[in-house]
């Protein structure tokens, strides 16, 4: 993969992105304390086909840090701009969880710029469950990040993949550590135990392909539910036996295919 790594100032912030390969505009949004290298394998697929752009959320990665100023419409106004200043008229957008929700609230106040939605183990508001898990984050993050990491990878992941790649994930952790903004997460928390846009899904009208895993432990199927009933062009597909973490190696070719159909469909 040949992407372009660059750096661009919006709203007084830098946003750290990815851009690769030609065509109709394809852009992804990571999820809560992850970066825009999760969507490598996918980008690797669709470059193809695509122009692919993937950004640091801000607070995330190499992206700026943010502070408890920043709020949801912080986090939208600020992809709104990004898009404006890369030319974007409309999209394809594909997000896991944290970075699904930012685009469904996307998909509410500017509805023009998303031609169809790919959510990833997403949610439009926060059940008990889930402010249970962000709220014992926090209390991890307040002792360290290694302490954060070792709880969240035990949520988001089987106990299938945590065996599979024990010192994969303690080198990550290492690096993670070194780099990320504890406060930027912190921040980021508190942005997302308010959010709920459950009663503005009505709005969205652009075909919207839902996956969640059957064991998510952390965006039950529940909140996927809720999704595909109040949308009104929606699929739901469940992959069974997977958790929150649908990046997994056995899994990665069938998401890429039930996208690529998705995409294809759109014309």
């Amino acid at each position: 993969m040949g992407g372009i790594i660059i750096y661009s100032k919006i709203n007084n912030m830098e946003l750290h992105y990815q851009k690769s390969g030609a065509g109709f505009p394809l852009i992804f949004l990571h999820g809560f304390s992850d970066d825009l290298s999760i969507w490598l394998p996918l980008i690797n697929k669709f470059e193809k086909d695509y122009f692919t752009l993937a950004l640091d959320l801000p607070g995330h990665g190499s992206s700026s840090e943010i502070n408890n100023d920043f709020n949801l419409d912080s986090f939208n106004d600020t992809l709104i701009e990004f898009l404006k200043n890369q030319g974007i008229e409309k999209a394809h957008f594909i997000g896991f969880s944290w970075g699904s929700a930012i685009l469904l609230k996307l998909a509410c106040d500017a509805p023009h710029l998303i031609k169809s939605l790919t959510i990833i183990s997403g949610f439009s508001q926060v059940d008990h469950n889930l402010k249970f898990q962000l709220n014992n984050f926090k209390e991890k993050l307040k002792e360290n990040y290694e302490a954060f990491f070792d709880e969240a990878v035990q949520v988001v992941n089987t106990p299938e993949f945590l065996s599979e790649n024990k010192i994969a994930l303690e080198e990550f952790k290492v690096l993670k550590a070194k780099t990320t903004s504890i406060n930027s997460l912190m921040s980021t928390i508190d942005v997302i135990l308010n959010f709920d846009i459950s009663e503005e899904l009505f709005k969205i009208k652009c075909p919207v392909l839902i996956f969640s895993g059957s064991e998510d432990k952390l965006t039950s199927i529940e909140l996927s539910k809720i999704m595909q009933e109040s949308l009104a062009d929606s699929r739901w597909i469940i992959l069974r036996g997977e958790g929150h973490n649908l990046f997994v190696p056995s899994r990665i070719t069938e998401l890429e295919e039930y996208i690529q159909e998705f995409l294809e469909n759109q014309g």
